[in-house]
């Protein structure tokens, strides 16, 4: 009678595991989705790509000038200056929704004002690409948090350094 109770309980033991493990699972896929979302939606809020994304945020790996990671992410952003307009649209990109991004090329976009500073918040980011543009306060407002970082610095900050 007592191994028949005790079974009873390992066999509810082991179906309350599975179900938490499940809803873990769930969960931290849910948040997962949610931050590749939020990525997306960075990108249509920049207004950078509102003419060739169709709003279609489930096929951002696919817009022109964007590459993701295996997991979807959102690895690089490369807006060819002849196909993609930044502009004065710098600013209007929420770059702290990128924690993924390693590579950031914004060469010859004609881009001017400050460097925004959540770019040096991007822990992952290697390679920074921001010749050919009008920048200002360079220094002043890009700290690089990544120590692996690889790009080029403008002439005129690595003289100050």
């Amino acid at each position: 009678m007592a191994s028949i109770f005790l079974l009873t309980l390992i066999g509810i033991g082991i179906w309350m595991t599975t179900i938490f493990s499940f809803a873990s699972i769930a969960s931290t896929t849910a948040t997962a989705e949610s931050s590749l979302g939020l990525e997306a939606e960075a990108l249509l809020q920049s207004g950078w790509w509102s003419n060739y994304s169709n709003n279609n945020i489930s096929q951002r790996c696919e817009w022109t000038g964007i590459s993701c990671n295996i997991n979807g992410s959102i690895s690089h952003i490369h807006p060819p200056p002849n196909i993609i307009k930044v502009g004065n649209k710098l600013g209007k990109m929420n770059f702290s929704y990128f924690p993924n991004l390693v590579h950031l090329n914004l060469n010859d976009h004609g881009l001017n004002g400050s460097i925004p500073p959540e770019i040096g918040a991007l822990t992952k980011l290697k390679y920074l690409y921001l010749s050919g543009n009008y920048l200002t306060d360079v220094y002043k407002s890009c700290y690089l948090a990544a120590t692996s970082y690889e790009g080029i610095f403008p002439l005129k900050l690595a003289t100050i350094l």
